[in-house]
């Protein structure tokens, strides 16, 4: 299966039987360090680019017996920052989640606050399953739910490009749901 930033894969046996579990590895400590970095309310995502450079933090690592070189931009890490994969989650996680209309597997007991969780969009854009993991979170549930508040929070910068067709491309916004608007003639 897929193997996710800051985790290995090991085979184990759990409830009897055996399969490919996520371990946290090396770069970890990298994520952790995202996530601490980010809550920070003027920290923006290039200081966080930033700050991992700047303090060699480990992002490369072994997948299936090869190196992976990765280098972590502003998007790559905006995709980590969203994942609930690396929250230990707990009964705080399991409400958020309900709040923004998840569909969660398990019941609210397996929210034990060490345990990650995984996410799927099944065929739907609009609605995601959640399902508790066998892997153990890597940042606490405090400092994702924070950095989930303040990713709710921001905007998407104006575009700063020039567009042909009309001056208020990139200044109105559709008061139902948000998007700019298009030009069409």
């Amino acid at each position: 299966g897929k193997v996710y930033f800051g985790y290995e894969t090991t085979r184990q046996t759990v409830n009897g039987k055996t399969g490919s579990v996520l371990v946290p590895c090396e770069t970890a400590e990298t994520v952790a360090a995202i996530f601490e970095q980010y809550k920070n309310p003027e920290t923006s995502l290039s200081d966080v680019v930033t700050f991992i450079q700047d303090n060699n933090l480990p992002v490369n690592g072994v997948e299936c017996g090869k190196d992976i070189k990765r280098s972590l931009d502003k998007s790559t890490i905006s995709l980590l920052l969203k994942n609930p994969l690396y929250v230990r989650a707990d009964k705080d996680v399991y409400r958020y989640l309900l709040s923004k209309g998840c569909r969660i597997i398990d019941d609210i007991d397996a929210f034990d606050g060490v345990h990650g969780l995984f996410w799927h969009n099944y065929r739907s854009k609009t609605e995601m399953y959640v399902k508790v993991g066998y892997h153990e979170g890597i940042v606490d549930s405090e400092t994702w739910l924070a950095v989930q508040d303040k990713k709710s929070h921001h905007s998407t910068p104006l575009r700063k490009g020039v567009n042909l067709k009309s001056w208020l491309s990139g200044l109105m916004k559709c008061g139902h749901c948000g998007r700019g608007i298009h030009i069409d003639y």
